[in-house]
């Protein structure tokens, strides 16, 4: 076990490994945290505050001789506090190297990405800014002096994005949804290169598909969350892009993940690994973990890490050689007033 929640609540977990060992971060109520990891998913030293809680989300990256967070804290309208980002560098022993903040995010705000370009020297970061009336996606490249770029279209309600790097040039995934003429929950996937208008990759009937950009040896994937056909449980679906950010083929229907915690993509051993939180029963939340050839073709059966009477609400996964470490976050009930983040191990052979 890493780390446990006052209250029962992480409000997001992430993970970066360098070689063999990286570290974990996470928000609770009381902070964000950092602790230092193993390869195997052991801690490696003490944890580490390294700021107030990250109630919009956290994601971390490995940068030059250390990591970055970024951590996205909401706006409190009836306290007076602004929203924003805050772009936090750790050096290796994990004492702050510097921070820059940036805003707006609003008291909706939920998702933060982060991609690091120039070898590891320049933080690009792609947040939600929820607001009342205004959904959005910002993107800034997080150096002094910069300002963010607005990314999502006006006057549709844009999610959680996704920031990847793709010839060292940022690319930004996000969905947009709106209520169509008989009052159905409508929206479209879409993809950005930031040079011209976006492109649509999928039409989704779902809420929060959480889209979510990976590469591999053969080309960048988008993976996201969709109720198609209608009245099925949310499931995910991967799909190859082309470097001109076009779909091909038709998309993969994985699995379910109709878990509240993003979905991951992981490229590892020569596959790829979808890593979602997904009902299981009528309470339980366990964590399903497919994995997929060069032909987005299925290996195997869906692995899951499962506990009887255990809301697996979180997950994060990074490549670890022979085998994928992923981070398990509980969300707590009354029975349960401490939520758990604990660390596993899977074999990607």
């Amino acid at each position: 076990m890493l780390a446990e929640a006052p209250g029962g609540l992480f409000h997001g977990i992430d993970l970066a490994l360098d070689g063999d060992q990286g570290i974990a971060v996470w928000s609770d109520r009381s902070g964000a945290w950092v602790v230092p990891v193993a390869a195997g998913g052991a801690p490696r030293g003490r944890r580490v505050r390294v700021g107030p809680p990250c109630d919009g989300g956290l994601a971390t990256a490995r940068a030059d001789g250390g990591f970055v967070v970024a951590c996205l804290e909401r706006a409190m309208d009836e306290a007076g506090k602004s929203g924003h980002v805050t772009v936090l560098r750790l050096d290796a022993s994990l004492r702050p190297a510097g921070s820059l903040s940036f805003g707006p995010a609003g008291r909706y705000s939920r998702g933060v990405a982060l991609a690091m370009e120039g070898e590891g020297d320049v933080p690009v970061v792609a947040w939600h800014d929820g607001t009342p009336g205004a959904h959005r996606v910002w993107l800034v490249h997080a150096a002094p002096g910069a300002e963010p770029r607005l990314v999502s279209r006006e006057g549709l309600a844009a999610g959680a994005p996704s920031v990847a790097l793709r010839d060292g040039q940022p690319i930004v995934a996000w969905a947009e949804t709106w209520f169509d003429d008989d009052g159905y929950l409508v929206g479209q996937v879409l993809v950005s290169d930031l040079r011209g208008a976006p492109r649509e990759l999928a039409v989704i009937i779902h809420d929060d598909p959480r889209p979510v950009l990976a590469r591999d040896g053969r080309g960048p994937l988008v993976a996201y969350r969709d109720e198609r056909p209608a009245g099925t449980r949310a499931r995910l679906f991967v799909q190859r892009i082309t470097d001109d950010l076009v779909g091909t083929g038709e998309p993969l229907a994985v699995g379910r993940a109709n878990g509240t915690g993003r979905p991951h993509v992981v490229a590892c051993e020569e596959a790829v690994t979808t890593v979602a939180p997904r009902s299981f029963g009528r309470w339980d939340v366990l964590i399903g973990l497919n994995r997929l050839g060069p032909d987005l073709g299925r290996i195997g059966i869906e692995r899951q890490i499962y506990e009887y009477g255990v809301d697996f609400s979180l997950a994060a996964a990074s490549c670890a050689g022979e085998h994928l470490l992923v981070l398990a976050a509980e969300r707590g009930h009354s029975t349960r007033p401490l939520a758990r983040l604990r660390s596993t191990t899977v074999d990607c052979r």
